[in-house]
């Protein structure tokens, strides 16, 4: 059976209720396999962007300091770089990301809204 992903398309998650894996559009034709209640395992084609070249070795990625790369940006235009990034955040989470719930950190334990 091929099934549309709906007018607010639909996450593709690796398993039932596990990490977004990707979103598909709305409209998008998706083969549902199987079903467990609510949860439909589908299929669809598409296509990535996967260069053919192999990527640089972590050992000859420069790692400029923000400060660096402000400085001299020319330097590194059209180069990868290895940045380091941690995120912190007190906003919600996309609405694609269905593996997050409110007032509930990745620990489990509940903690107080900030407004």
């Amino acid at each position: 059976m091929v099934r549309g992903a709906g007018s607010a398309g639909a996450a593709i998650q690796g398993w039932a209720g596990g990490d977004t894996l990707a979103h598909a559009g709305p409209g998008t034709a998706l083969q549902v396999i199987s079903r467990q209640g609510s949860w439909a395992r589908v299929r669809t084609e598409g296509w990535a962007w996967v260069p053919e070249e192999e990527p640089a070795s972590e050992s000859t990625v420069p790692r400029p300091a923000p400060t660096e790369l402000a400085a001299a940006p020319d330097r590194y235009r059209g180069s990868v770089v290895w940045w380091e990034l941690q995120f912190l955040s007190l906003e919600r989470a996309e609405r694609i990301r269905t593996d997050f719930f409110e007032n509930k950190p990745a620990s489990g334990k509940e903690t107080p809204r900030i407004s």
